[in-house]
């Protein structure tokens, strides 16, 4: 079934580019100046109704049952319109805007109903004792089914949530579950200080260099150095707000916002202290390893289980690597859990 699914994305894409640099070519071309009003509507068919039919048929009508990828793909189409054909001859386009504009309202009141659905969810289940962001992964994924979105989503929002509303929250924990820290004997706080020091000044040059050329290439690079930069604060921020919690059946590892895992004890193989760990590429598909610091902890898994990793991304894996304040004190605790739990 996923290769069936992976078969039909990259064959709707290639459709779909193919499409794309054909009209280019041909929008360019000197056809295109013995037959413009053939080209005009050609081209703008298929933008507007062939690539969006692909995309529904190949892509959407599987994953969503949502009319929203339907709606933006039918505005982006528009837009390429926009561009591709030359501007003495978009009038055409003036018709589309009596479709184009009443869709674009459709779209915004369809995101602001979900949005609307989210806040709702979230101040119904929000209490005291919850963890925020559990309780906004938890409304985003029954108002958005759609797992991929959901994610990515949650992984933005949580870098905004921990950069700039987190700041006076206390880390969290739960009655009855020990806490395990992993941020305070890392080297993780001066490495981002490192990093975000020189992605700032290399930014800053590499901006001026860059503008000589393009001034949006300029900013779009300097945006993405800002990105990353509210990125590792934000994962900073995370690690000290969510210790690793451990209970007699279930160990929570929110690491950051590297890596999100809650693990039922009874899937656990074992947990070890390391002490350097070297793994090839084939490896590095079924594991987790935290970004830079050195690991001291292995945990194995009886069977792969799913974690969500940096951007949302979903991974299978079987070997988790983490670095913990007290490695030998972890270890002992998940062995103590883990036994008890055979025992019965």
């Amino acid at each position: 079934m996923i290769k069936s699914d992976q078969r039909n994305l990259w064959l709707a894409l290639g459709l779909c580019s193919f499409i794309i640099l054909f009209d280019l070519t041909m929008a360019r071309s000197p056809l295109y100046l013995d037959n413009t009003q053939l080209m005009n509507l050609g081209i703008t068919l298929d933008y507007m109704l062939v690539i969006p039919a692909l995309l529904y048929f190949f892509i959407f009508r599987k994953r969503s049952s949502s009319i929203a990828p339907i709606l933006v793909t039918l505005i982006l189409g528009y837009f390429a319109v926009r561009f591709v054909l030359p501007n003495e001859e978009q009038g055409i386009l003036r018709h589309l805007e009596f479709v184009v504009i009443p869709l674009e309202l459709l779209f915004i009141a369809y995101e602001g109903r979900m949005v609307y659905r989210i806040i709702l969810h979230y101040r119904q289940n929000r209490t005291a004792h919850s963890h925020p962001m559990d309780v906004l992964r938890q409304s985003i994924q029954s108002t958005l089914p759609d797992l991929a979105i959901t994610s990515f989503l949650l992984h933005d929002l949580s870098i905004l949530y921990y950069t700039l509303f987190a700041w006076k929250s206390r880390p969290f924990d739960e009655r009855g579950k020990t806490s395990f820290r992993y941020h305070t004997e890392s080297n993780w706080f001066i490495l981002i200080l490192m990093i975000s020091k020189i992605l700032l000044i290399e930014g800053i040059a590499i901006h001026l260099l860059v503008m000589q050329w393009s001034h949006l290439a300029a900013w779009v690079l300097s945006i993405g150095n800002i990105y990353m930069i509210l990125l590792f604060i934000a994962d900073y921020r995370a690690m000290c707000l969510n210790p690793i919690l451990l209970s007699e059946r279930v160990l929570r590892i929110q690491y950051g916002i590297q890596l999100r895992a809650v693990l039922d004890m009874g899937q656990i193989e074992s947990v070890s202290v390391i002490n350097a760990v070297s793994l090839t590429k084939s490896e590095l598909k079924t594991a987790f390893t935290p970004l830079i610091v050195e690991p001291n902890v292995k945990i194995e898994l009886k069977q792969p289980q799913t974690i969500t990793r940096l951007f949302g991304q979903r991974q299978s894996v079987q070997y988790i690597y983490l670095f913990v304040d007290e490695p030998q004190a972890f270890q002992r605790a998940c062995e103590d859990n883990i036994a008890c739990l055979m025992s019965h």
